[in-house]
C-alpha cells in the first residue's frame, strides 16, 4: 500500500508537470491537486496503525501518516471547490459540486468509521473514497 501511495503521488505530479510544460503555463487549480499528490506521496513513507489489534507499531509514524492523509484530503477538496468556482458551464459546475459532496461525505464516513461511531470497515470506506477521487480526477482533466 505504501508503494502505491508513493507511486501514485509521483505519477500524479509528474503528469501535471508535463501538462504545465506542454501548455507553457501553470494552471492554479491544478496546484491544489499537486499538493494532494505530494501529501499522498509523503503519507506513503509512513505506516499507519495495523488493522490487526495487538500488533506493535510506531505511534509517531502512524500520526505522520494521518497528518499527510488529512492534508491530502483537504487539498483535494479545495481543488474540487476551486474547479467548481471557476467552471465555465453549468454542467461542469454540477460535476464538481456532485464530486465535492461525494468526497466530503465519504471522508466524513471514514472519520465516523475510524472513531467506531459507524460500524463499517474503514478499508471499505477508504477504497470508496479512492474510487470517487479517481473518477473525479479522470473526468476533470
Amino acid at each position: 500500500m505504501q508503494t502505491g501511495f508513493i507511486g501514485f503521488g509521483l505519477l500524479l505530479n509528474l503528469g501535471f508537470v508535463q501538462k504545465f510544460m506542454a501548455d507553457q503555463k501553470v494552471s492554479y487549480p491544478d496546484i491544489l491537486i499537486m499538493v494532494y499528490g505530494l501529501a499522498i506521496l509523503l503519507s506513503g513513507f509512513f505506516s499507519t496503525e495495523p488493522f490487526i489489534k495487538g500488533l506493535s507499531y510506531s505511534v509517531q509514524e502512524s500520526n505522520r501518516h494521518s497528518l499527510f492523509a488529512t492534508l491530502a484530503g483537504i487539498a483535494f477538496s479545495l481543488g474540487i471547490f476551486y474547479r467548481l468556482m471557476i467552471a465555465p458551464t453549468p454542467g461542469e459546475k454540477w460535476l464538481h459540486a456532485i464530486f465535492l459532496v461525494l468526497v466530503t461525505g465519504t471522508s466524513l464516513l471514514f472519520g465516523l468509521s475510524e472513531s467506531g461511531t459507524l460500524p463499517v470497515a474503514k478499508g471499505i470506506v477508504q477504497r470508496s473514497l479512492y474510487l470517487v477521487s479517481f473518477i473525479w480526477l479522470f473526468l476533470s482533466q
